[in-house]
């Protein structure tokens, strides 16, 4: 909100006054609504409300104190400035005290209620800004990684709508599967940057020699192979949020180009002479032993404080289990809607997990049990298996096992492919049809065969 065009409730029951006192506020720009009483500028005040109330201390009926009370009802962050005489000082103090924005003695210089008039509206202008990015993230479906009741996943619902609100860079700590990406989607998802770019740079999977490439772009011919011109992830987050996901596994190389980049906000494509600012948030994820890491000298430390700038720890599911239930049946949800099935019941067997387990594979894990279930490979279901067609039941069967066996590994090609003893074509053939996507398992030190 613009402090200049803000709204001013102004609440006098000194009809002079009143009006000398609208006249200046309207010189100085801003909308004024003036009351002779509290109890008529009442009616005008929601929790929508966008502005601020100016009033008088002392007033017939309802004073300026039992008007902020019932303002703060209403809703608490909505700034209520006291215009006070010099005998109301100690009063309008205790005001403050309870929750008032600020008091102006009388007589005051105009500049220095608009003065106070702006920073309140600022202050109103951001508080239900917030609110909004708060009720976005709290609804958004593809943030289900945040659902479930315990303090820890609400403490971080709120983290995340107070961060959304700012530009500034994130780091997000947590365990492998513990929904770490996702929670970098909800930030920008629920900051003013949602409509623009959200980019990805996959620290794991980016090489060496083409981590420059991949990061400030090439002109057409400049690096082997390529004949027309490549635009790097920098340059495709720009006024969008770029992440950097799974930084710790970045190389030393890695990490110097990051530094740079990072510190200049600046791009030189390869085979350009010309330098390009760009304006992207950078949001990056890691595993909790980073510190330990710089520490040890493993990771660079100023690239560390470029990133750490705010830090969020999305907690693992062993610290919140009681949001187990919420997730599951979303991704419960979620599984029949791909495998077109529904699931009646659950068994013994599977409510046993939900509420005996651990789940030190964390939301990743989770997932893959969902889907199992879906598909009839909970031991207490093989009765829904045993009525279908062989066919039928050997695909889900192949399925199954090609999950458990990409789970196991990691994500690794070479050893999933040896522990199932097959040839790497046909594996891949599979993937293709079982609709299996190799990413959902591939950890960053994986291999980075396509």
């Amino acid at each position: 909100m613009n402090a200049v065009t803000g709204l001013v409730i102004l609440v006098e029951d000194d009809a002079d006054v009143r009006e000398s006192t609208t006249q200046s506020l309207r010189i100085a720009g801003f909308e004024v609504m003036p009351f002779a009483s509290g109890a008529t500028a009442l009616k005008y005040v929601s929790p929508s409300f966008e502005g601020v109330i100016v009033t008088d201390v002392r007033m017939p009926r309802v004073d300026g104190n039992q008007l902020l009370q019932q303002v703060r009802e209403i809703d608490h962050e909505i700034p209520v400035i006291f215009i006070t005489g010099h005998s109301e000082i100690r009063q309008a103090v205790d005001a403050v005290l309870k929750g008032a924005h600020d008091y102006i003695e009388k007589p005051f210089q105009p500049d220095h209620l608009t003065s106070s008039i702006s920073r309140a509206l600022w202050a109103r202008s951001n508080a239900l800004e917030s609110r909004m990015l708060r009720a976005t993230v709290d609804g958004a479906e593809l943030t289900e990684v945040l659902a479930g009741p315990s303090k820890r996943i609400a403490r971080l619902r709120d983290e995340i709508a107070q961060i959304a609100a700012t530009n500034t860079d994130v780091l997000v700590l947590g365990e492998t599967g513990a929904g770490k990406g996702r929670v970098a989607l909800a930030i920008h998802s629920a900051s003013s940057r949602r409509r623009n770019p959200f980019v990805t740079l996959n620290c794991g999977a980016v090489s060496d020699a083409s981590i420059e490439t991949e990061l400030f772009g090439a002109e057409s011919g400049a690096v082997p192979g390529t004949y027309r011109r490549r635009e790097g992830r920098a340059a495709s987050a720009d006024s969008g949020a770029l992440l950097i996901d799974d930084v710790d596994y970045a190389s030393p190389t890695m990490q110097n180009f990051l530094h740079a980049l990072l510190s200049t906000r600046t791009i030189r494509a390869i085979g350009s002479s010309e330098d390009v600012t760009v304006d992207f948030r950078a949001i990056s994820t890691a595993r909790p032993d980073l510190v330990d890491r710089v520490q040890r000298g493993e990771f660079r430390n100023d690239l560390f404080y470029c990133l750490d700038v705010v830090t969020l720890t999305v907690p693992p599911l062993r610290e919140r289990l009681e949001d187990v239930p919420e997730l599951f049946a979303s991704l419960l949800k979620q599984s029949e809607a791909r495998f077109d099935r529904k699931v009646s019941q659950l068994s013994d067997s599977a409510r046993r997990r939900l509420t005996d387990y651990s789940w030190p594979g964390n939301m990743r894990e989770l997932a893959t049990f969902a889907e199992r279930v879906v598909l009839g490979f909970d031991q207490e279901q093989q009765d829904i298996v045993e009525h279908l067609p062989l066919p039928q039941r050997v695909e889900l069967f192949e399925r199954s096992t090609i999950i458990d066996t990409l789970a196991a590994a990691g994500g690794d090609v070479r050893t999933a492919v040896k522990a199932l003893g097959i040839p790497r074509k046909t594996f891949y053939d599979k993937l293709v049809r079982h609709g299996i996507n190799l990413a959902e398992f591939r950890s960053p030190r994986a291999t980075s065969e396509k």
